[in-house]
């Protein structure tokens, strides 16, 4: 009964550091503190919380909505444009959008998945984590020093551990960014905003963790970073990915962004984030030694199956035993 652990861990192996072939790419960029991790929505799923549809959804509780608001909200969420949504969903409730999605946001403190879990072990060479949710999830995995971030500074390329909420922060109402005005106010009208977060973006290699692959955030933090790799020795961004909404991977693969499918249920946030954890897992395995940081380690015991298989969206092959 125990031996199919041992196989599904030296697969996920295999697949880390032979059928992917940015592996080696985030080992050399970890090793020379030039990684940032990026985390999503999924995450959040995966400690329980609601993502982007959950969030819509409950919105539209509301009884603010006619049949007819709701119905072009839901036609919105189902093409993936949840900012457009929520911005309906805020023009809707005005004043009352804070107050009945601060909690939704923040969440319940619950404790933070496997995937977090697992970061932690690489912090002491990454310097700065980025996440576009607004709770705090991060930082309650992280050791104590790093401290969240919720505004683009003058000197954001430059800081280290720190956490930067590029979306804002569930508990500070004003540094919300997740509505598509939000968006668009930082990204288009805020060039103080855009400008710090480009330089940042492009002066690092990033691992997306928490996206699918065709999230619409994938494609607005690439417009950000303002222009693709100019050669094969530039490092390629990763996004650690579900099975489907691989639409764009030809498209995101022009630009400098490598989709890996994970072999796990399309719809099931926590065997991919246990997926994720492995890999993070490896990735300080194979990294350097100062990647190990003890301090971020959490007290709890993962519990249940964490060996879930790996498997790049362009790859056929399937390690042999």
């Amino acid at each position: 009964m125990s031996g199919p652990i041992p196989q599904r861990k030296e697969l996920v192996r295999a697949l880390a550091h032979g059928v992917n072939p940015h592996f080696e790419d985030l080992v050399r960029t970890l090793s020379k503190r030039q990684l940032l991790v990026v985390v999503g929505s999924l995450v959040r799923e995966a400690a329980g919380l609601m993502g982007p549809h959950g969030l819509v959804a409950k919105g539209l509780e509301a009884e603010a909505f006619g049949e007819g608001a709701r119905g072009d909200i839901r036609v919105l969420a189902s093409k993936g444009q949840h900012a457009a949504a929520l911005e309906l969903i805020k023009t809707r409730l005005g004043p009352e959008f804070s107050r009945v999605y601060e909690p939704l946001l923040a969440g319940d403190r619950p404790m933070p998945p496997a995937s977090l879990r697992a970061l932690a072990l690489l912090a002491g060479n990454l310097p700065q984590v980025l996440t576009t949710n607004l709770d705090n999830l991060v930082e309650m995995a992280l050791p104590s020093r790093w401290a969240p971030l919720a505004e683009a500074t003058a000197d954001l390329a430059s800081r280290t551990e720190v956490v930067f909420k590029m979306l804002g922060d569930a508990r500070h109402f004003t540094t919300w960014r997740f509505t598509q005005d939000g968006l668009k106010n930082a990204t288009y009208l805020a060039p103080h905003f855009r400008d710090e977060v480009g330089a940042l973006l492009r002066g690092h290699q990033l691992l997306f963790i928490g996206y699918r692959g065709d999230d619409e955030l994938l494609e607005e933090l690439l417009r950000l970073r303002a222009h693709a790799p100019k050669d094969l020795n530039t490092p390629q961004w990763v996004a650690l990915v579900p099975p489907g909404g691989l639409e764009k991977r030809e498209h995101y693969g022009k630009v400098g962004l490598h989709l890996v499918e994970l072999d796990v249920p399309a719809d099931d946030p926590r065997a991919y984030d246990g997926a994720v954890a492995e890999y993070l897992k490896e990735l300080a395995r194979a990294g350097p030694v100062a990647a190990i940081d003890p301090a971020g380690l959490p007290e709890q015991k993962l519990t249940g199956n964490p060996y879930p298989g790996l498997v790049p969206f362009s790859e056929t092959h399937q390690p042999t035993e």
